[in-house]
C-alpha cells in the first residue's frame, strides 16, 4: 500500500466485514513527515464509511 487513503479504506472495509455490529466507521491515518514537497509535521486522511 503506497497511499494512506488506500490504507484507511482497507481498514474500514475489514472492520465492517468482520464486525456485524458496526454500522459505520471513521478511520484516520497519520503519516508524520510525509514527503509532499513542503515542510509539514503531519499529513492525515480521514475515511468514513457506512455498512451496506
Amino acid at each position: 500500500m503506497s497511499l494512506i487513503e488506500t490504507l484507511a479504506g482497507k481498514i474500514a472495509d475489514t472492520v465492517l466485514a468482520i464486525s456485524p455490529r458496526v454500522h459505520s466507521i471513521q478511520v484516520t491515518v497519520h503519516k508524520p513527515h510525509a514527503p509532499v514537497g513542503v515542510a509539514l509535521d503531519d499529513v492525515a486522511v480521514t475515511y468514513r464509511k457506512d455498512a451496506e
